[in-house]
């Protein structure tokens, strides 16, 4: 699975969980009564969600699920009762068909699983399979919010708070000979020392400090 896609999975997750902070999710479906076109679809859930979101402050996660025979399936997440012969009447007032609503407290990760696809379909290209709306939306998480890191990661950013190469960045350019040279070393070695000192710490031992940069030999 692409690290996109566990980022997206991640975010939706996480945000679905700060939803039932708030209250006892559940799942609504909004189907519509012709099979669209994705495009077609999506705009005319555009149409809809804003007349949800300003008539009954509607607010939560949606994700967009493409079935075989019926088109676009909306499914959205929320932690608010809302009653639902006045969101069937406005979703039949901007063109849409079936609606189905339940708690999902047992399966609150069930639409997860169409943003953890490994490939998302074609008709999707370029659009967002799930998204936050509504007043809670700016406050739940988002797929920027997720921050992988790894030992190798920390060892390079520790390297871009060193005074020499701060003013390297300043003269502008890409780093060449031995600026670059001296980079990929520090980063190499700072990476070494704290995968040594993290397997040392674990066995009660310690290690010295990195030598300075003026005892290394480089061969360019």
């Amino acid at each position: 699975m692409a690290s996109n896609n566990v980022k997206s999975r991640l975010a939706l997750r996480w945000s679905i969980d700060q939803l039932a902070l708030g209250g006892y999710l559940r799942m609504w479906t909004f189907t519509l009564p012709v099979c669209l076109s994705v495009p077609d679809a999506c705009k005319r859930w555009s149409v809809l969600l804003h007349e949800l979101v300003k008539q009954v402050y509607f607010s939560g996660v949606r994700v967009f699920e493409l079935h075989e025979f019926h088109g676009l399936h909306v499914h959205c997440v929320v932690n608010t009762f809302y009653p639902v012969n006045r969101l069937r009447a406005i979703a039949r007032d901007c063109g849409w068909g079936r609606i189905h609503v339940q708690r999902c407290n047992r399966e609150p990760y069930y639409v997860a699983k169409y943003v953890g696809k490994s490939k998302r379909d074609g008709a999707f290209s370029g659009r967002r399979l799930w998204a936050a709306f509504g007043p809670l939306g700016k406050a739940l998480t988002k797929c920027k919010d997720v921050v992988g890191t790894s030992a190798k990661g920390r060892a390079f950013q520790s390297i871009e708070r060193k005074d020499w190469l701060i003013k390297q960045r300043a003269l502008g350019g890409r780093l060449r000979g031995d600026a670059w040279a001296r980079y990929v070393s520090e980063a190499f070695r700072a990476w070494h020392f704290w995968i040594r000192d993290e397997g040392s710490a674990a066995r009660g031992f310690s290690h010295a400090p990195p030598e300075p940069w003026s005892n290394l030999t480089l061969s360019l």
